[in-house]
């Protein structure tokens, strides 16, 4: 964020960080605070780890059981009753979007 060392000031904030933006590639960037509907990030909530909203489940434990191409996202509930299909969706998404992968809008 500072160019030069020494610089007396920011331009912008750390919130400006983990603000939604596209890339200079056009890639789209989701905002850290909520990064989709259904996943929240709060650090007093397992340290800060994007968690399916309303639970302690982080949203790489449900991306990797469909990663697996075992268990889609429709069968999610059935592992863990407190996830909604939509969740886990939203789950699976994230996480193929932090790997760069496209996800559908």
């Amino acid at each position: 964020m500072l160019r030069k060392p020494g610089a007396r000031e920011l331009n912008g904030s750390l919130e400006d960080v983990f603000e939604s933006f596209k890339t200079t590639r056009g890639r789209h960037v989701p905002d850290f605070r909520a990064p989709s509907a259904h996943l929240r990030i709060d650090r007093a909530v397992m340290g800060g780890l994007p968690v399916i909203e309303g639970t302690r489940i982080p949203y790489d434990t449900i991306s990797e059981l469909v990663d697996f191409r075992t268990i889609y996202p429709e069968d999610i509930p059935q592992y863990y009753p407190r996830v909604s299909v939509a969740q886990a969706a939203d789950a699976v998404d994230f996480a193929r979007s932090l790997r760069g992968e496209e996800v559908p809008a």
